[in-house]
């Protein structure tokens, strides 16, 4: 009971319902509220108190944290003290909806989030600095040239160079600046980094048979370059709070990430969105350089005989560049309905002695 006129101001006891009204003992003190014009409402913490008072005795309130009380049959078959009771349920179901309603709220933002994450991951790269991105592909460059020797001859060199111009003339100018690399590795494989870093291993090189199918592959590895894919996965596999932090505006957490995500670059595996999107872009790079496109498929081809040669199909080691790719007959048909859908007409072949310069590796790796 509280009571100004007590010392202390309040004093515990007992609080019973009865047919004349919530009745207080304790210390001493004993007082009745009539039910007649009694007010009964709820406070306190989440509305845990139930409180009385009654006009006739002003100073007086009567709580208990029991809400049980308000099933009691005495109150709820009083009419007045009934109609207070059902306002305080409705009041208290209308709180819990809000609250549920504020929980769903909460839960469809975090999911819708969650959800554009990719495109969150997307727009957050196109933020990331051209240095920052650059540094990210050197640091994973130079882990691959720790195992790796780099093919270092300069009139290989500058084959690989004319080899390339056909594409390097079309690519986007206004953020990469692409560097081509060889390194000594009988695997059929090529890969790119962050920056424009790209490698080829010499297993691919010398098993091609003309610049185009070379081509087709490099305008693959390219197009995972300037779409961001490496970046975008780094992006994606850190927390959904450094994603949206990023994305406002604050990079001090992703430039941490980033640091350490040069032997993620080298692990990595892109989804089949990415690489068919890596398909899509690398070959409007083909058709912009005016390159036979049908050299890709004819790539994958060599690949497939290559598969169907093991034992049961299966890709060996010298097959590292189709283990981070789907499987080779979805890429064939895929890539083969694209390029019928553009209705090409037939494209010259390339003006590069190819032949030289798988004549000149092969002199090279003999040494």
């Amino acid at each position: 009971m509280y009571d100004k006129r007590l010392a202390g101001g309040r004093i515990a006891g007992e609080l019973r319902i009865l047919d004349s009204g919530p009745v207080f003992h304790g210390k001493g003190q004993s007082i009745t509220l009539p039910l007649d014009q009694l007010e009964v409402g709820v406070g306190g913490t989440n509305n845990r108190l139930v409180f009385f008072n009654h006009p006739s005795q002003p100073d007086v309130t009567l709580h208990t944290p029991d809400r049980g009380v308000l099933r009691d049959k005495i109150l709820l078959e009083h009419r007045e003290t009934q109609a207070q009771i059902n306002g305080i349920r409705r009041s208290s179901m209308a709180g819990t909806g809000k609250m549920l309603g504020l929980l769903l709220s909460i839960v469809l933002v975090a999911w819708g989030i969650f959800a554009a994450r990719g495109s969150m991951a997307h727009a957050v790269a196109r933020r990331i600095p051209p240095e920052m991105e650059k540094k990210l592909g050197s640091s994973a460059f130079a882990q691959v040239t720790i195992d790796k020797k780099l093919i270092q001859d300069p009139e290989i060199q500058a084959q690989l160079q004319e080899l390339v111009a056909p594409l390097v003339e079309v690519l986007p100018e206004d953020r990469f600046m692409f560097q081509f690399h060889i390194v000594e590795d009988s695997s059929l494989n090529a890969f790119a980094m962050p920056g424009g870093f790209v490698v080829l291993h010499t297993g691919l090189l010398l098993k091609a048979d003309r610049a185009e199918e070379v081509l087709g592959v490099l305008a693959h590895e390219i197009a995972h370059v300037t779409r961001q894919h490496t970046l975008r996965n780094i992006i994606e596999s850190a927390s959904l709070y450094l994603i949206v932090q990023t994305f406002f505006g604050d990079m001090t957490g992703l430039a941490a990430v980033l640091a350490d995500g040069g032997a993620f670059i080298l692990q990595q595996k892109f989804s089949r969105t990415f690489e068919e999107e890596a398909d899509k872009e690398g070959l409007r790079y083909l058709v912009q350089a005016r390159v036979d496109p049908k050299g890709f498929i004819d790539f994958f081809h060599k690949i497939k005989e290559e598969q169907d040669r093991t034992i049961l199909g299966k890709a060996t080691s010298n097959l590292t560049w189709l283990s981070t790719h789907p499987s080779t007959e979805d890429r064939i048909l895929n890539l083969q309905k694209k390029i019928n859908n553009l209705q090409l007409k037939d494209l010259p072949p390339q003006n590069f002695n190819y032949t030289k310069l798988q004549n000149d590796l092969t002199a090279h790796l003999q040494e």
